[in-house]
């Protein structure tokens, strides 16, 4: 009876520890995972830091030419039309000097010109419709679960006109366009957007769909 209980004892003192041991290893894992994170996100924050030090400069420049009556530095042709207060900036407000994502389009046709070296077959096209439930155009970006058809606007206006383009600009960056098109934006939420975006530029439909089922409006 002893040795029995004994034996009991130990069984269940080695079960608790490798249950522990188990436990502290995934724990482990995520806090490496969460300092990668943690990472990334210190290096965005930093970059987005920069650029709003660089549009305050800008701003504080502008708000000089407005007081001294200048509307550049360097003075226009008298018989030049000015520009109208209302027509849109060539660049997104956010944008900066060699910032793709932020270069703005003022035809979204032009879409299919700037990505023209992306190219799907027919049959490829057609897979991804049939997987997709709805004919797949290339880089229509409205495939994305949460994009509709004025947040593709938005999208393609600022410089973002392809799925590979969409895959590379991180989702601080979106929350930042989708901040300045306006109120009614903030409410929507682009973290899996880049995601999406990747596994319809490496073809993976199945996998792609998979993953938007399991997501409610995007998120």
């Amino acid at each position: 009876m002893l040795a029995g209980t004994l034996a009991l004892g130990v069984l269940l003192g080695y079960l608790i520890w490798g249950w522990t041991k188990r436990k502290l290893l995934l724990a482990q894992m995520r806090v490496k995972e969460l300092e990668i994170e943690v990472g990334e996100l210190d290096a965005e924050v930093g970059q987005l830091r920069i650029i709003e030090q660089k549009q305050r400069v800008r701003a504080a420049s502008w708000a000089s030419n407005a007081i001294t009556g200048r509307s550049s530095p360097v003075e226009e042709p008298m018989e030049k039309e000015a520009t109208p207060v209302t027509e849109q900036p060539d660049v997104f407000p956010m944008a900066e000097p060699g910032e793709e994502s932020f270069t703005a389009i003022s035809n979204p046709e032009q879409i299919h010109q700037a990505d023209a070296e992306e190219v799907l077959t027919e049959k490829e096209l057609s897979i991804a419709s049939e997987v997709m439930g709805v004919e797949v155009e290339l880089n229509d970006l409205e495939i994305i679960e949460g994009i509709g058809p004025m947040i593709s606007d938005i999208l393609v206006r600022s410089g973002i006109t392809s799925w590979e383009k969409l895959g590379g600009t991180s989702k601080n960056i979106l929350r930042v366009i989708l901040d300045e098109a306006g109120p009614q934006y903030r409410v929507h939420k682009p973290k899996t957007w880049p995601k999406q975006a990747r596994m319809a530029v490496d073809g993976e439909w199945k996998k792609l769909k998979a993953y938007q089922e399991s997501l409610i409006d995007g998120k």
